[in-house]
């Protein structure tokens, strides 16, 4: 007779099948072993390997459903069906990848290109779906077979992701029919390269994670709203609109809202929210109430600045977002196509068209821009160092912020370093033949030692701070203010990147007279 010890031995003989002696894994609880065999994680080809070791251990997974949930259009149709009858009424998770693309299993032998006998197999179990993964050509795959399955698999679906993986940039392809608003166990959608127009996205509720790109955005702002306030345990959602402005505007209503109550999304972790109308994106700021911690990325189709005729929803939606979170200090980063705020508080992002060049007179383009900025903003970080604006423009922005009755002490330029800016920044006087500062009060000057700096520039600053610093120490002298403090000195700041590559900027920078002229020199 085995003692105990031998009958837990694994002594089966994979050659034979004979499995007199039991393996200790066939003495775990079932439910238990298949938790370890589905965390394992294996392939098509370790299943035929694992099956193999004995009869027990074929038979327990041949009549366990949960190992046949998982549903192919790779396989042959006899496979599929085997599949179907062993899940029972197990729900069931659904792939359907096209033959060609590049995560197709290398494995398969399936010969059903356009998907007919894998529709006509899995169609009368659809009921019982629930994820459903289109990664598929839907040009040659029927679109109506994907909705279909879409609408009978509607009550029990947890899961949908349709993805068009050979879509080119800019090109969608319509998939008309999904019904969003009868999918009560939706909790996951994704969707890449197929626009959904006649039952939007939006229609959908108890939404826990969105991800669309290349989709189309909602006619009313009222409509996304909703959308959020049908999904109050959203945790993630990231939107990128394929529309243009123009179309975008065409199609969307500029009407104002009716007042509503607060929409409070406390589970948020990720909010991308790219490409729409700026009066949308203004009662998005207006009504949703987002944790304080979010990372917050909007972008707004609309140009900045507009014309005076036209509603400006730009520099609404910024009051409204400064207002809402309460936020003091932004950072405001222009480049040559588009303009990105950023709160350094609350972590909101938001990006919107630079149109300045198309302002007529472009040379007012600037100082339109900063008169439409809200005035509740305590401090601002302007950033024109790494994007930059276009060339020659950076006396118009000087002439812009300085006319612009902003205070400046509010204000930390950070811009290059290199003749155009400090040609825009210093002015000759020819009357008291001197350069003047055209920014006075401005609280911190930035520059970027970049690439085309010299140290002649390094030099050429040094000359200026110099010289306004003991014009500085004059006036503080003869009128100094009520507290008895000099007159207000702005902070100067010389950051250089990869100082290793440029020994003659870095032999300049460490010019103990920069630090003596209290300028900070720093290097990332």
């Amino acid at each position: 007779m085995a003692t105990q010890a031998q009958e837990n031995e694994l002594t089966i003989d994979s050659r034979t099948g004979d499995s007199s002696v039991r393996s200790p894994l066939l003495t775990l609880p079932g439910e238990l072993l298949a938790m370890i065999l589905h965390e394992a994680n294996y392939s098509r080809r370790d299943w035929l390997n694992i099956r193999l070791i004995c009869r027990q251990l074929t038979s327990f997974i041949n009549e366990t459903p949960s190992f046949w949930t998982s549903i192919s259009n790779q396989y042959q149709e006899p496979a599929t069906l085997q599949r179907l009858e062993r899940s029972r009424q197990t729900k069931l998770d659904v792939w359907y990848t096209y033959p060609d693309h590049p995560d197709s299993d290398p494995d398969s032998d399936s010969e059903d290109e356009d998907g007919t006998a894998f529709y006509r197999a899995i169609l009368p179990q659809a009921y019982r779906i629930k994820t459903l993964h289109c990664d598929v050509d839907i040009q040659k795959v029927r679109k109506k077979r994907v909705c279909d399955v879409a609408v009978l698999s509607s009550q029990s679906l947890e899961e949908l992701d349709l993805t068009h993986p050979f879509t080119t940039e800019g090109q969608v392809v319509p998939l008309r029919g999904i019904p969003f608003d009868r999918m009560p166990c939706l909790r996951e959608l994704g969707i890449l390269g197929v626009l959904t127009t006649d039952s939007g996205w939006w229609q959908a509720r108890g939404l826990r994670n969105v991800e669309i790109e290349e989709g189309n955005w909602m006619p009313h702002a009222s409509g996304f709203l909703d959308f959020l306030e049908g999904c109050p345990q959203l945790e993630k959602f990231h939107f990128f609109s394929t529309e243009s402005e123009e179309e975008l505007h065409a199609a969307t209503s500029q009407a104002p809202l009716q007042p509503r109550n607060a929409i409070v999304l406390p589970n948020m972790t990720f909010f991308l929210l790219k490409s729409i109308p700026g009066l949308h994106m203004e009662s998005i700021a207006n009504y949703v109430s987002f944790p304080p911690d979010l990372s917050i990325s909007l972008g707004i189709i609309d140009r900045f600045p507009v014309a005076a005729s036209a509603n400006d929803s730009v520099a609404l939606t910024l009051r409204q977002l400064i207002l809402r979170r309460s936020s003091s200090a932004l950072t405001l980063f222009l480049d040559h196509e588009d303009v990105v705020i950023r709160s350094e508080r609350q972590n909101w992002r938001l990006t919107f068209i630079n149109n300045l060049p198309n302002w007529d007179p472009p040379e007012q383009a600037y100082l339109e821009f900063f008169r439409q900025l809200p005035t509740e903003i305590s401090a601002l970080n302007l950033s024109v160092a790494d994007g930059g604006i276009q060339e020659g423009h950076a006396r118009w922005l000087v002439d812009g912020l300085a006319g612009s009755g902003i205070t400046l002490t509010n204000i930390s330029l950070i811009c290059r370093l290199d003749d155009e800016w400090l040609a825009a920044l210093w002015r000759d006087d020819q009357q008291n033949d001197c350069s003047t500062f055209q920014l006075p009060g401005l609280k911190s000057l930035t520059f970027h030692v970049k690439s085309s700096s010299t140290p002649g520039h390094i030099a050429t600053l040094k000359d200026h701070v110099s010289l306004r610093s003991a014009a500085l120490d004059l006036l503080s002298f003869l009128s100094p203010d009520a507290k008895g403090e000099p007159t207000h000195k702005m902070q100067v700041t010389l950051v250089m990147r990869f100082p290793e590559e440029n020994n003659l900027l870095r032999a300049a920078l460490d010019d103990p007279t920069l630090r003596d002229l209290g300028v900070n020199v720093k290097t990332e």
